[in-house]
């Protein structure tokens, strides 16, 4: 079983960088590649980035609906 986070980040101005264009379409294309290239389900694979920016709590609240416990263990 596949899971994913997928997590662009284009909005880099309060580091004083430039920001980043595609990172939006890079999202896109790389969750829909899982989906057909890998068979992952879109319930299965948790998008961050799609509004520029990722917040430390929004990461780790993402990983936390993930459950990492072996499917295969009794």
């Amino acid at each position: 079983m596949i899971y994913a986070l997928v997590v662009g980040v284009s909005n880099y101005s309060l580091m004083g960088a430039q920001n980043l264009g595609f990172c939006k379409n890079d999202i896109k294309y790389f969750s829909e590649a899982l989906v057909k290239g890998l068979s992952a389900k879109k319930e299965q694979i948790v998008k961050l980035g799609e509004n520029d920016v990722v917040k430390k709590q929004s990461f780790i609240s993402a990983l936390r609906k993930f459950d990492f416990e072996d499917e295969n263990e009794d």
